[in-house]
């Protein structure tokens, strides 16, 4: 018998995507899970007309910081202004 404890597998995150929108609803950040990071898009709305789209780290709350950062480069801003919506998991809208 093993003295070393069982460890919990962490959480799947297959399909886990975030989105946030910022300027009144006139940019959209977006996250998806590939697997081994997230991918940040950032879109001009209501186009839908791509700004950013790049890929960072394994860790949802520092995406969300990266991209929150990448639409100040693209759009400056105030995020915690009330223009600006709470991140929010695709499956929770």
């Amino acid at each position: 018998m093993s003295s070393v404890p069982e460890l919990e597998a962490p959480p799947s995150r297959r399909g886990e995507a975030w989105f946030r929108s910022h300027l009144d609803g006139r940019v959209l950040a977006d996250l998806r899970w590939l697997g081994n990071q997230y991918q940040i898009m950032v879109f001009r709305l209501p186009e839908r007309v791509s700004v950013a789209d790049l890929c960072c780290t394994e860790d949802a709350r520092l995406a969300r910081l990266r991209a929150d950062r990448l639409v100040n480069e693209h759009f400056p801003h105030d995020c915690d202004a009330a223009g600006c919506a709470p991140w929010m998991q695709y499956s929770e809208a």
